[in-house]
């Protein structure tokens, strides 16, 4: 590879043929897909998703990979390069243009750079409304661990994907088969979000702000982090939560109706 990578764009390829194809298998695409490729680097995943005649948009940030994008896969009609930012990138504007209409058709992918990963995993779930869609991200493996958790290991992260559609984890790939070798090795996650109104995902983005202030302190009780809260011991109670609950052990479900019910009291 003679491309000069930068690091502030946290560029790792992923090389092994084998691993791709597995990673490949998880994104499973198909022909009548929208497929949303974040930071196709030099192209490898792309190569798999475009023989799937899937109508691929690659989204590049890199100025340098773009011109050898283009020129490798000017031969697929269903490929299309754009040098963008994703986290710039008008969601809605790109899925208006490209006249999306059977909602599970849409799959966000790519092999993610690992500074800026939540930040794109917030933005899909904040700014698509309205359909069905998959996302299927390689991550950092303790970041894509932590997304797919349950209790009594839950996460600020494993509760906030599970407001908007059910995670699963799928996959480990060795440090070894990526170039440059970063520090960790990576995981492979996929979303299955759920067709939310804008009033649904606010309501649920409200809720996140309410799960991420019960993990500041995730050794403390739940009655210890919520204090402030007036009779959040008898709430609770009420909800049949153990007054020894921390944070990592509290289902979704319970998580929505405390919130709810503090919500109601105020």
């Amino acid at each position: 590879m003679d491309h000069n990578f930068k690091r502030y764009f946290g560029q790792n390829f992923l090389t092994s043929d084998e691993e791709l194809i597995k990673f490949v298998s998880h994104i499973a695409p198909k022909e009548n897909d929208l497929i949303i490729e974040i930071g196709p680097g030099e192209g490898v995943l792309t190569h798999y998703l475009a023989k799937s005649n899937a109508k691929v948009i690659c989204i590049e940030i890199d100025k340098d990979l773009v011109p050898t994008l283009k020129s490798t896969f000017e031969k697929y009609p269903n490929v299309e390069v754009q040098n963008l930012d994703f986290l710039q990138l008008e969601l809605k504007e790109l899925l208006n243009e490209n006249n999306l209409k059977d909602s599970k058709s849409l799959k966000i992918v790519g092999s993610l750079p690992y500074n800026i990963s939540k930040k794109i995993i917030k933005k899909c779930l904040e700014e698509i409304v309205g359909i069905k869609y998959e996302l299927v991200f390689l991550l950092q493996k303790e970041v894509a661990e932590d997304y797919a958790e349950n209790p009594p290991r839950a996460s600020f992260l494993s509760n906030y994907i599970k407001l908007f559609g059910k995670c699963t984890y799928c996959m480990t790939i060795s440090k070894e088969f990526f170039y440059p070798v970063p520090k960790v090795d990576g995981g492979v996650v996929k979303v299955e979000v759920e067709a939310l109104s804008k009033e649904e995902i606010l309501n649920r983005s409200e809720v996140a702000r309410f799960i991420k202030s019960g993990f500041l302190s995730p050794r403390k009780t739940l009655a210890n982090n919520f204090k402030h809260v007036e009779n959040i011991k008898e709430i609770i109670k009420d909800l049949n939560i153990s007054e020894l609950s921390r944070p990592q052990d509290i289902e979704i479900s319970t998580w929505k109706q405390l919130w709810q019910t503090i919500s109601d009291k105020n």
